[in-house]
């Protein structure tokens, strides 16, 4: 089963924000080589995205927590 990798959709123009942005999140936050990017698989991508989605989450929420304990 071929699974469509990140390097596909830069191959077919899909160079949009969305694209961009997803590699820009692995670099910083995952601090994944652009080669290596560009290998992975569409769907493990979306899995990673959506983990570092839920940390961000999680960390605004613990933020907030603390900001209205100082109150």
């Amino acid at each position: 089963m071929f699974q469509e990798k990140i390097k596909d959709l830069m191959n077919k123009g899909s160079r949009n924000s969305n694209v961009v942005a997803i590699i820009d999140d692995l670099m910083k936050e995952r601090h994944q080589q652009f080669s290596e990017i560009m290998n992975m698989p569409v769907p493990l991508v979306h899995a990673i995205i959506k983990r570092i989605d839920k940390e961000r989450k999680e960390e605004k929420k613990q933020v907030d927590k603390m900001g209205r304990k100082r109150k």
